[in-house]
């Protein structure tokens, strides 16, 4: 959808409230303006508008169509370096976190410190998965799981627990998984000494 006359005459009203040397807007002028910016929509020209509005790219004067395009072409080159920057520290803390406590385990936000969104992308992924990966599949597993990670952040998705492969099991054998010592982990009897522990926890 191309912009209308409508958007741009708001666009230029809010450029000339704050810069200066305002050029007048004729219809002549207007129809250059509609003819540069035909590949967008009102809603992103306003979005460039306030982009130079807040990074004072045009130090207070006036921006010309070139310069609005290309403050919003900066912001976003930005933006994406941000989110892969944000999605390679996510990975490596997935990556860490499942080293640290097993690919079976169940992960909270304190494992991956505090980002919902890593706990998104590690449960579409796969801890397993990560857990098993090779050299072979790092790379495209690294890859899946930056994607994944990048679209969590626009769209919101978050979460706070992954049930592992042991909270799940022992869940449906009927232990209480809200107790620590079940959390988890391995069926107690299965663990080393666990029938001492379970004895033990009896007494």
């Amino acid at each position: 959808m191309m912009a209308t006359q409508a958007g741009i005459a708001k666009s230029v009203a809010m450029l000339r409230k704050v810069l200066r040397n305002s050029p007048e807007f004729d219809m002549e002028l207007m129809a250059i303006w509609m003819k540069l910016f035909e590949d967008w929509s009102d809603e992103h020209l306003e979005g460039a508008v306030l982009t130079v509005l807040r990074s004072g790219t045009s130090q207070g004067w006036f921006p010309t169509p070139g310069e609005i395009r290309e403050a919003e072409h900066k912001a976003r080159a930005a933006h994406k370096d941000e989110m892969e920057s944000r999605a390679i520290h996510a990975w490596e803390t997935v990556r860490a976190a499942i080293r640290r406590h097993g690919a079976d385990s169940s992960f909270t936000l304190s494992d991956v410190g505090g980002d919902g969104a890593a706990l998104w992308a590690m449960k579409h992924v796969g801890a397993r998965r990560i857990g098993d990966m090779t050299p072979e599949t790092q790379g495209f597993l690294a890859a899946e799981a930056r994607r994944l990670y990048v679209s969590a952040l626009t769209l919101g998705e978050r979460e706070t627990l992954l049930a592992g492969k042991w909270e799940t099991e022992n869940a449906a054998r009927g232990f209480d998984t809200r107790e620590p010592a079940l959390v988890g982990r391995p069926e107690l009897p299965r663990m080393t000494h666990g029938l001492w522990l379970m004895r033990w926890r009896n007494d």
